[in-house]
């Protein structure tokens, strides 16, 4: 069955389509029954968590009173001792769920100040000894006696051995007694209640969690006092973390339940790559962590066996398909075949190929019709169709040359970025159509003046494109002249005006900026007025205007004057932008223009360009682009501050600015030309890979600083882009590897690092800043 066949897409279609079907289902089923499992898993581990806390805390409860009544006879009695030791005995006696209880003065009310009186009656194998706890350590150290004193009441010890007592790891409740002397209360001593961690590892053990899940009890202080590694118990829960990522994401989720509150999170399990679920509540009397640990794998197991069988099952149902629909897919298509193949003969210009009968009235006997009647009319219309194309793809190449002409014509081939001594500027032009009359140009003269030049000439298309050509060759004569704009331009209209028998005009804004005053003096030629942001402000600069040039001899244009100064703006445009026109026939307007340019004061050039060119795009919507578009932006800058620093923020054209410019730098340096040449072509691979992979935001771009010394040329690159240092995270090419396996553009380092000599990354506040150095050799 030929793969291109009719039965073949037929069968690969309905394939496809249940296949999809199926899997969609599949996908549906799968993740809202996985979704359903862990809400119930989830809502399980919260209900366990809570039946274990209140557990404990009915457990620690009955221990609890246990100690304060105790120390409340203690209290209001006066006992010697022996009787003391009684009221212990009979405290901890038939009292099965207490491990132990001790009764510790304060050595002034002992018999003996000197040794003290602290006794303590445990449970052991099930009998009750007892032990005095002034012989086995100083009683007044231990954490159960001297945090009592120092708090003034009850407390929960952090879980500790009890060497020298019972033996055993445990937790204990410590209640101060206090005694009316002289009518002052006065601390007496300490009556505690113990519980073992192995009684409380029995309410924990109770949590049903599956084979990798466990419950555990953490200290207020993060100590293991419940978990299923016996080893761990007493030691920082922190301390048993598998990594220290793991173990400071711990620290914050117990600190939040030690404050009171209940948390849950998702990290990685202890002894897998997957997924595990933590799920925290505090105990109320003592704000011990109470948790739980389960592995979502693990729960999904089963709906993953589901799964599989589901996805077989499919697949053996897809077979049965498949060979269902191509047995009717080919009884369908069979009569179709000697149709296509006479159609292919058709195709491949054989017009008198004979078709098929057409033996039924059904779509295919119409088909075979419909054919027939086209096979004559085809070959008429094939011929006069070779006609028409071969007469439209001439044309079209004739508007590509002229267009890629024109372009040649003005700087940067319509989009233009410099950064000089002395100002920046940034133009930009955009036909209406293939080819339009607009136009621009700038020129420095002598490093003091600047030359600037806008036109737009009148109509659009190939007559405007004429006309702009022979207006460009007319007016770059001018930009070495020394007459003013006005004078230059009385003289541009006298030469457009010859031979222009379609009456065509253009309209016209020449200006000189001088360098080192900043000041502008330019004509206008019925030309739209510019705009100069300064400070907060945006005005439409007044001008006194001539007429537009071609149209009658002997015209004067007068000659105006603005006072710029280093950080101004001046947007000059033709009237493509202000008379931009949406679906309500209303234009853009100078104030939207002014506006625009105010809101984005403070942005580099190209920036402001874009904003401005994208604002009268939103205002047209959907009507097309009636008139070409020219935008020039001019900003002045004290002459010398940017000698040996360059910033590009046109991607399109920023390697062949960057080269221009160094090459002029490096040119005066007299360096050799190798040397050039090698720091052209390293700062070309800086620059390329920062706008390739550096994830600039839109207005932002590379700047770069050439010092040139006598022993060295440094070139320092920043950008704005992600945090990226190439000499330590850029993937490499083993040299000497075969061209076919070498990994793509890891030769980039290498370039770097054979053709300079110092190499230095640093992250300095947002910027990426890359320092690059070459030792020249004398």
């Amino acid at each position: 069955m030929p793969v291109n066949s009719l039965t073949t897409r037929l069968v690969l279609l309905l394939t496809l389509t249940i296949a999809m079907t199926l899997t969609a289902i599949t996908i549906v089923d799968y993740l809202s029954s996985r979704e359903r499992i862990l809400q119930a898993q989830e809502t399980r581990v919260e209900t366990t968590v809570d039946d274990a806390v209140r557990d404990l805390e009915t457990r620690l409860m009955v221990l609890e009173e246990t100690a304060d009544l105790l120390a409340e006879v203690v209290q209001s009695g006066d006992y010697s001792e022996a009787e003391l030791r009684n009221l212990l005995y009979e405290a901890v006696d038939d009292r099965t769920d207490l491990f132990g209880a001790a009764l510790a003065l304060h050595p002034p009310f002992a018999s003996n100040p000197v040794r003290g009186f602290a006794h303590y009656y445990f449970y052991r194998e099930g009998r009750i000894e007892s032990s005095d706890l002034t012989e086995a350590y100083d009683y007044l150290l231990s954490s159960w006696f001297r945090e009592a004193l120092s708090r003034g009441e009850p407390i929960w010890t952090e879980p500790y051995f009890d060497a020298g007592g019972g033996e055993v790891n445990m937790v204990t409740y410590s209640v101060p007694m206090f005694r009316e002397v002289d009518g002052e209360s006065v601390f007496y001593g300490v009556v505690t209640a113990d519980i073992t961690l192995d009684e409380l590892q029995y309410y924990l053990e109770r949590m049903q969690l599956g084979e990798r899940g466990f419950g555990f009890l953490l200290s207020r202080s993060g100590k293991v006092m419940v978990s299923p590694n016996p080893d761990n118990r007493l030691r920082p829960w922190a301390g048993t973390m598998p990594n220290p990522e793991q173990a400071e994401r711990w620290a914050g989720i117990i600190s939040r339940v030690t404050a009171g509150e209940a948390a849950s999170d998702k990290i990685a399990c202890f002894d897998q790559d997957q997924q595990c679920v933590i799920k925290l509540a505090p105990l109320e009397s003592t704000r011990w962590p109470v948790g739980a640990f389960y592995s979502e794998y693990e729960i999904l197991g089963p709906l993953r066996d589901y799964l599989t069988k589901s996805v077989l099952s499919q697949l053996l149902t897809m077979v049965l398909l498949l060979i269902g629909i191509t047995w009717v897919s080919r009884r369908i298509t069979r009569p179709l075949t000697s149709l296509a193949t006479a159609t292919e003969e058709i195709a491949g210009g054989n017009f008198h190929t004979p078709l098929p009968p057409a033996r039924s009235r059904d779509e295919l006997g119409r088909l075979v019709t419909a054919f027939s009647t086209m096979q004559g009319e085809l070959e008429r219309y094939v011929s006069q169709l070779q006609a028409e194309t071969a007469s439209r793809n001439r044309l079209q190449g004739e508007l590509q040359a002229a267009t890629a002409i024109q372009m040649s014509m003005l700087p940067g081939a319509g989009r233009a970025g410099v950064i000089e001594d002395g100002f920046k500027l940034w133009a930009h032009l955009r036909p209406a159509k293939s080819v339009g009359g607009d136009l621009y140009t700038f020129h420095i003269q002598s490093r003091k003046r600047l030359f600037l030049a806008v036109g737009d000439v009148s109509d659009k298309g190939v007559p405007a494109a004429l006309f702009m050509a022979r207006a460009m060759t007319l007016l770059q004569q001018y930009v070495y002249s020394t007459l003013d704009a006005g004078a230059i331009m009385a003289q541009l209209n006298e030469e457009l005006v010859e031979g222009n028998e379609n009456c065509m005009f253009v309209t016209l804004f020449i200006g000189w900026l001088e360098l080192e005053t900043f000041t502008l003096r330019f004509a206008s030629g019925g030309h739209t007025p510019p705009s100069l942001s300064r400070g907060d402000r945006v005005v439409t600069v007044e001008q006194e205007s001539g007429p537009a040039l071609g149209l009658a001899e002997a015209q004067e244009f007068p000659l105006n004057t603005v006072q710029l100064a280093p950080g101004d703006q001046l947007a000059i445009f033709t009237d493509g932008i202000d008379e931009a026109f949406d679906a309500d026939q209303a234009q853009f307007g100078l104030d939207a223009v002014n506006r625009v340019l105010a809101d984005n004061r403070g942005q580099n050039l190209e920036a402001i360009g874009q904003a401005l060119l994208e604002a009268v795009d939103a205002h047209q919507g959907e009507v097309p682009q009636s008139d070409d578009i020219t935008l020039m932006l001019v900003e002045p800058r004290e002459l010398g501050s940017a000698r040996n620093r360059i910033t590009l923020t046109d991607d399109a054209g920023a390697v062949s600015t960057l080269q221009a410019w160094m090459a002029q730098l490096m040119g005066e340096a007299e360096l050799p030309l190798d040397i050039r040449a090698e720091m052209q072509l390293v700062a070309e691979e800086v620059v390329t890979n920062v706008y390739k992979y550096g994830q600039l935001a839109s207005g932002h771009g590379v700047s770069m600083e050439l010092e040139i010394a006598e022993d060295r040329v440094s070139m320092t690159f920043r950008d704005s882009g992600v945090p990226f240092d190439p000499l330590a995270e850029a993937k490499r090419s083993s040299l000497g590897e075969d061209i076919d396996s070498a990994a793509i553009g890891g030769l980039g380092v290498h370039l770097l690092e054979g053709l300079t000599d110092e190499q230095e990354y640093r992250r300095e506040g947002d910027e990426n800043c890359l320092l690059l150095v070459k030792h020249l050799r004398q």
